[in-house]
């Protein structure tokens, strides 16, 4: 059985507005335990769009609209630099013959799937390519500052199924 909290947000997700309070009282509603659901799925900032999309803020304590909308400020920003990685990450693998497809929330962003790039949360650029060309791509990528932050043995061990880990050091201080 689901909480009311979860019926709730998936009302704002996913039904019109006149059917978001269908079978929910409003007083019930444990707003704290709704931002913990949202966040652990990853929800929140398409929480709040689908909240100003539908016109249903005034459901909401005036705290709870200016956290997730700060959220989705930072979810937004942080999205339109990782958008702006990605286009350069396929331009620098282009120029190497390195045929490549973005996989996931970087996937789904650079496809105009939703209306709102902060709307999509993603923590990284996923891509896959033919393994034939791995060796280059760790090439052109070290070349070009993405440096795997860990070091681990274990790789030694045991043949990952993906390369490992990349961050640019020059770009994540910015």
């Amino acid at each position: 059985m689901i909480s009311l909290e979860e019926k709730f947000m998936v009302n704002i997700l996913y039904r019109s507005e006149s059917e978001i309070l269908n079978g929910i009282d409003i007083n019930t509603i444990n707003f704290e335990n709704l931002i913990k659901l949202a966040s652990s799925h990853l929800m929140l900032p398409a929480l709040y769009f689908n909240i100003n999309k539908k016109n249903c803020s005034c459901l909401f304590p005036d705290d709870f609209i200016a956290y997730i909308r700060n959220i989705f400020a930072i979810n937004k920003a942080r999205n339109e630099i990782l958008l702006s990685e990605a286009k350069e990450l396929s331009e620098l693998l282009f120029e190497n013959n390195i045929k490549h497809i973005f996989l996931k929330g970087t996937a789904l962003l650079l496809s105009n799937v939703f209306e709102d790039i902060g709307e999509r949360m993603i923590g990284d650029i996923d891509f896959i390519i033919q393994h034939k060309d791995e060796e280059k791509v760790e090439k052109v990528l070290e070349k070009n500052n993405y440096l795997s932050p860990h070091t681990d043995s274990l790789f030694r061990f045991f043949k990952p199924k993906h390369l490992p880990r990349r961050v640019n050091k020059i770009k994540q201080s910015l």
